[in-house]
């Protein structure tokens, strides 16, 4: 059955909106006005109208952890999952996410399995989150599931955001650093200009650099930004469309160990998850490679998925590719002969992560200096080229 989200008057005059299932809207606005209440305007939940500037894909999935822990409560306390999407849908503030989340629940009302609603949201939804949920429907612990992926998310989100934050700081210093230096160019170079020509004498050539870097970036610098940003976004968009070239640069940024860390920390940590969910092996690896952003190691890892099904074991699979340390192949080996591989790739998972906040710990302990010393010796060179006609005229005057 459809839901509809309408707003309408009370025979008060007051102004009432809301959400209600209805078989269509002529049998809405009769309901609606059994209720005494005249519609003015009924929106089905599945369209949309208008733009959210707001409702964009990486925001909502930052909600996902509450909403699985909420819709898992709701489960727990005896709540049917349609209930429980329709209550949890109706707390929103998002319209986008409001109207997905009444969607979900308009066709679970109409006999669909979540896992297989969920695949028509993958913007919001990923593989893993289907795959644990289809798996967890077969075997009737769907709350349990959804409860374990709202701390998975989590927990990912907490250790990714803890290394964006630590790489924040030096790129704040840069840009204030390259603002100043710019505002010195563009504004106050160009009106000592003047001062400099009227000493009628020939300049340094530090101090003729400066002046014409300050007229250039003054008369053209919005054109070079502009120019610099569509240069930006078109080597995006040709990273995008060329596989070959990506994969060639993944191929050399593997070889630094902040990228390989990065890599296989996503890769370990979703293993890890997708095995204890009860995921079986092949799909858990073609799961979590696709969490991984390096073309390279997705190809080696969709090779490695390839030869575990066709019977070679996980680990020599694993040794065989050439990428991978010896480490984490003897601890697929070891979990292998223990049956207990979810427990080393937790392990795995968090050994990574260490080694990933180490090796960001000391690549910031090495650019944040450079970009000060670089940042100095640009306003020493400024400072250097003013001063020095100024010392000039100041001989010439006494």
């Amino acid at each position: 059955m459809p839901i509809y989200s309408y707003k309408g008057i009370s025979t008060s005059g007051k102004k009432i909106s809301g959400t209600l299932e209805a078989n269509s809207r002529s049998a809405l606005i009769m309901a609606l006005k059994e209720q005494g209440v005249f519609a003015e305007e009924i929106i089905e939940v599945t369209e949309r109208k208008g733009f959210d500037l707001f409702d964009f894909s990486f925001l909502l999935k930052k909600r996902l952890p509450d909403i699985f822990f909420q819709i898992a409560t709701l489960l727990k306390s005896g709540i049917v999952l349609t209930e429980a999407f329709k209550i949890i849908g109706n707390q929103q503030s998002s319209r986008h996410l409001k109207r997905i989340l009444l969607d979900i629940s308009s066709k679970l009302s109409g006999g669909e399995k979540l896992s297989t609603v969920l695949e028509n949201y993958k913007n919001l939804f990923s593989d893993t989150h289907i795959s644990i949920i289809r798996a967890s429907e077969s075997i009737g612990r769907l709350a349990e599931s959804l409860e374990n992926m709202g701390r998975y998310e989590e927990d990912r989100r907490k250790s990714i955001d803890k290394i964006k934050l630590a790489m924040i700081y030096p790129l704040i210093v840069l840009s204030v650093g390259l603002g100043v230096v710019g505002f010195l160019l563009a504004y106050v170079v160009p009106k000592m200009e003047n001062v400099f020509v009227s000493v009628n004498r020939k300049l340094p050539l530090s101090t003729e650099i400066l002046i014409n870097a300050g007229n250039f970036i003054k008369n053209y610098g919005y054109l070079l930004m502009f120019f610099l940003t569509v240069i930006f976004i078109s080597f995006r968009f040709i990273l995008k469309n060329n596989k070959k070239l990506k994969l060639s640069i993944d191929r050399r940024l593997s070889k630094f160990k902040i990228i390989e860390n990065i890599n296989l920390y996503r890769f370990c940590e979703t293993m890890s998850f997708l095995l204890k969910e009860g995921v079986m092996l092949v799909s858990a690896i073609e799961i979590s490679t696709n969490t991984i952003k390096s073309e390279y190691y997705k190809g080696k890892l969709k090779e490695v998925a390839f030869d575990v099904k066709m019977g070679k074991s996980f680990s020599q699979s694993i040794m065989e590719k050439g990428c991978f340390s010896e480490i984490i192949a003897a601890a697929i080996k070891t979990g292998e002969k223990s049956g207990n591989l979810p427990g080393i790739f937790e392990r795995l998972s968090s050994y990574y992560l260490k080694r990933l906040e180490k090796v960001t710990n000391i690549f910031l302990s090495t650019v944040e200096p450079m970009f000060i010393l670089f940042l100095g010796l640009v306003v020493g060179f400024i400072v250097i080229s003013i001063m020095s006609p100024l010392f000039e005229l100041n001989t010439l005057v006494k």
